[in-house]
């Protein structure tokens, strides 16, 4: 029954997004996160993806933009607001003159002196006014390369909460 909750809440975030699903890599790792109770971040780093709130913060999705984190850091006098979210559509890869963007994921920034701090982020927003850039073709291969680096660095998340994934 867990696993069909997930999957409808799953179902609602990618609706949320504009999108009738998420793309499979990403449904996966969502659903493998939630059943076991994890989020991913880095040692001594923000939250990188926080299942819950993507399917808990469903006003934080706009069309064609799954968000995965949401993370504000004060920065001298102002505060930055990070986001990581994945281009569900691949449309702002086409604006960015990438091809074979949907499912690839980007981090974006703004700072609360900027008058769009409270969104909607938009694919028109970041377009518009965002600092923002492609940080990998899909969240597996996002994933992959954290939890690789992790690994090869001894960073790996407190506790040994991770996932650590081996090459045979």
């Amino acid at each position: 029954q867990a696993d069909s909750y997930i999957s409808a809440k799953l179902t609602q975030a990618a609706a949320s997004a504009g999108e009738e699903s998420c793309p499979s890599d990403v449904a996966a790792w969502l659903e493998v996160l939630l059943v076991f109770g994890k989020a991913v971040s880095k040692k001594g780093q923000d939250l990188l993806i926080d299942p819950c709130s993507v399917i808990g913060q469903l006003e934080w999705h706009s069309p064609g933009l799954l968000y995965l984190s949401r993370v504000d850091a004060s920065a001298g006098p102002f505060t930055v607001r990070t986001m990581l979210f994945v281009d569900l559509s691949g449309e702002l890869s086409r604006l960015n003159n990438q091809e074979d963007g949907k499912g690839s994921v980007w981090s974006g920034s703004v700072t609360d002196e900027d008058d769009e701090w409270d969104g909607p982020f938009t694919i028109e927003f970041w377009r518009d006014f965002g600092s923002y850039n492609r940080v990998a073709d899909s969240l597996s291969c996002f994933l992959l390369d954290t939890i690789s680096k992790a690994a090869a660095h001894n960073q790996l998340t407190h506790n040994n909460t991770c996932i650590i994934v081996k090459t045979i």
